[in-house]
């Protein structure tokens, strides 16, 4: 889709991302807000050979396979903030940062390490050292805090930052878990 969505964009904050190799593109925007958190709305689409194949629906669900009626599920589903693409071997894996804010104030961010088996992108469990997910601590909202400064991808080393928060959910400024691509997997780095 080609369309600019420029007063989805200004009015309800939409955000289109795409994967370096413009092969996967995600849309989000927020609906409304539910008792806990914020609700999105999320549509992926992405080319498999030469078909066209979207799906709309909260990430999570499609990853894991899951069958869900979408209209009971729009909460579930999170801003998608980043997509981050990496190799191992003939493999790309798609890191997809996702993102959402609580009512009261906090927010959460994760990584979700995804790819495309046939026509159907599937999540990689324990691609993260031992977890799913990279990330997923409450901190509270700071302004201008954006995605770069939560996740940071660095190709030339093959190195995963993420952010680390302290005991009051406040974001540790410059100190990051750092993860180490391994073959097929990216494993956790010492604490240094």
């Amino acid at each position: 889709m080609s369309h600019d969505f420029a007063l989805m964009k200004e009015q309800m904050g939409m955000k289109v991302v795409t994967s370096p190799d413009s092969l996967l593109k995600c849309y989000s925007w927020k609906t409304v807000e539910t008792e806990n958190s914020e609700a999105y709305a999320c549509v992926m689409q992405w080319m498999a050979g030469d078909r066209f194949i979207a799906y709309r629906g909260p990430l999570d669900d499609l990853l894991a396979r899951r069958q869900a009626t979408i209209k009971n599920q729009t909460s579930l589903a999170h801003s998608i903030d980043t997509i981050y693409e990496i190799r191992t071997g003939n493999i790309p894996v798609y890191l997809i940062s996702q993102s959402y804010t609580s009512n009261k104030g906090k927010r959460r961010a994760y990584i979700t390490a995804a790819f495309f088996n046939g026509l159907s992108p599937q999540v990689m469990p324990f691609f993260f050292d031992g977890v799913d997910i990279a990330g997923n601590s409450e901190f509270k909202v700071q302004p201008g805090i954006t995605t770069g400064d939560l996740f940071k991808w660095d190709e030339k080393s093959n190195r995963l930052y993420v952010y680390q928060t302290d005991d009051k959910n406040r974001l540790i400024t410059g100190e990051y878990i750092v993860y180490q691509l391994d073959s097929n997997r990216l494993k956790r780095l010492a604490d240094q």
